[in-house]
């Protein structure tokens, strides 16, 4: 017999269930049942409040006139009535659940350590194969949450505490509560570092969850007889199967092959009935326990994703500001390091040439490791048109014109000053303009990680999932097995004559 159980961090595939993992199991989802049944009440009565809103608006768009459509309101009515009745029975079966399955965690204690016998599969022998069993199944949200402060300066709530409510809620919904608070507390320590290291405007955060069609199942599942008899043994002491012919035969349930006796003579050939009947009431197999091993044979796979477009505040201003102050930085450039062209284009190219990130990307997963790549983007290298070294060669042609004498008068020098000087400020005019005037002079790529990252990243983590070749456990395949099984696999090798 077949049966499932959700995956838990102490159970290995191929391995056996311990005994007080299963029983721990039974009884949190024993005690987690009302919430459960709550829970889909509550659903259920939500989604048959949404058909009738969506009969009913289709009743107005065809003109049903409002008397007819009265006994409609009404059943909304009572359906909103129900709705807050199972929204408050959820409540208290929360409250009470929670007791409960703290209750029992303290009664098993500590779960990350744990302690099991050796898997009694014959490794060399058997093969794990994957098998369309399970199916594809994807959950996703994208939320945006802002960074908000009160009108005192005070933040109306942490950026992360919301985030981390956000996504144990989101994940609790979709898988199990173990992999909800765990997502929740990555998801909370990015947003930690990010807020303190950045003044964040908001955050977009997309969740996803999928569920994988190919399980991975042993087959074929062959034991080893030794290490399938040490399980037993070790999981049930007080129901040893004792490897001695007797022992296993017994266990086995079958009788054991007596030696051939030697023909009868005499009065020895009519032996009594009674004597007879004593034999085969002797002779009759043992009942079997009722003990059961059960052996993880297979898993269904899930995984999750979480990633995070952080926006990062800008307390600067508008375009034009900015082109302003680039034109007048340009110019002090200018200014100081006039005559050295190889001065002013470098720093000109350097100023021209810085950039600006408004936003970057976080990412959080489980199960599968998407591929994470780069983005290429081209930069381009300004220069101003006409180049310094130009404006350089003009001022040296108007001072050459203007100097036609060896030997200037006071006046003639006066005269090439007031040209120069009209020069000089024609030049700087043009400086203050030239933002708008830039010529592309040459191009670089950029390997840089950005928003596409992420979403390429996104992408890829669905088609991987839907490849199956990863993911975490979401449930285990368990093979029942009885002692007369165990003891059967021991007979089968080492007492083939009393196999059936």
């Amino acid at each position: 017999m077949a049966d499932t159980i959700p995956a838990d961090p102490g159970i290995v595939l191929g391995n056996v269930l311990p005994l007080k993992k299963k029983e721990y199991l039974l009884e949190i989802a024993e005690a987690r049942n009302p919430q459960d049944i709550a829970q889909q009440k509550l659903h259920n009565l939500t989604l048959s409040y949404h058909k009738l809103s969506g009969v009913y608006q289709d009743m107005v768009n065809a003109g049903v006139d409002a008397a007819d459509l009265k006994k409609l309101d009404d059943e909304k009515n009572l359906l909103k009535k129900a709705m807050v009745k199972a929204a408050l029975d959820l409540g208290n079966a929360c409250i009470a659940v929670e007791a409960k399955v703290r209750a029992i965690e303290a009664k098993y204690g500590q779960k990350k350590i744990t302690f099991n016998f050796e898997s009694p599969i014959d490794f060399s022998a058997s093969e794990i194969k994957k098998m369309p069993v399970s199916y594809d199944s994807t959950n996703m949200d994208v939320n945006y949450f802002r960074n908000e402060t009160e009108k005192d300066g005070s933040t109306a709530e942490n950026l992360a505490s919301k985030i981390y409510k956000h996504v144990s809620s989101t994940f609790a919904a979709w898988s199990t509560p173990e992999k909800a608070q765990n997502l929740s507390k990555s998801a909370h320590r990015v947003m930690e570092q990010q807020t303190q290291n950045h003044s964040i405007d908001g955050v977009i955060v997309i969740t996803a969850h999928c569920t994988h069609k190919m399980a991975s199942i042993y087959e074929p599942l062959v034991l080893n007889p030794a290490k399938t008899v040490r399980a037993w043994n070790g999981l049930y002491p007080k129901d040893k199967i004792k490897t001695t012919k007797e022992g296993v035969y017994k266990a086995a349930g079958k009788k054991l092959p007596k030696p051939a006796a030697p023909a009868k003579t005499g009065d020895a050939a009519t032996e009594p009935a009674a004597a007879k009947a004593g034999d085969e009431e002797e002779d009759k197999p043992v009942t079997d326990s009722t003990n059961m091993m059960h052996l993880v044979t297979g898993a269904t796979y899930g995984s999750s994703f979480v990633g995070f477009v952080h926006i990062k505040q800008e307390s600067s201003s508008s375009n034009s500001q900015k082109g302003a102050s680039l034109a007048s930085s340009i110019q002090g450039i200018a200014q100081n390091a006039f005559g050295d062209t190889k001065s002013f284009g470098d720093n000109t190219k350097s100023l021209l040439s810085n950039s600006h990130v408004d936003t970057h990307c976080s990412l959080v997963t489980e199960g599968v490791i998407p591929q994470i790549s780069s983005n290429t983007v081209t930069t381009s290298v300004m220069s101003l048109k006409p180049e310094p070294k130009e404006i350089m060669d003009q001022i040296q042609a108007i001072s050459s014109a203007s100097n036609e004498t060896v030997n200037e008068s006071l006046e003639a020098a006066a005269s090439r000053s007031a040209l120069t000087a009209t020069f000089m400020k024609m030049n700087n005019s043009y400086l203050e303009t030239a933002v708008s005037a830039l010529a592309e002079e040459n191009k670089k790529e950029n390997q840089v990680f950005d928003l596409n990252s992420l979403m390429t990243a996104f992408t890829n983590y669905v088609d991987v999932a839907k490849s199956g070749e990863s993911g975490f456990f979401e449930n285990f395949f368990l093979r029942e097995l009885t002692k007369k099984d165990v003891a059967e696999t021991y007979m089968n090798a080492h007492f083939p004559e009393g196999a059936s």
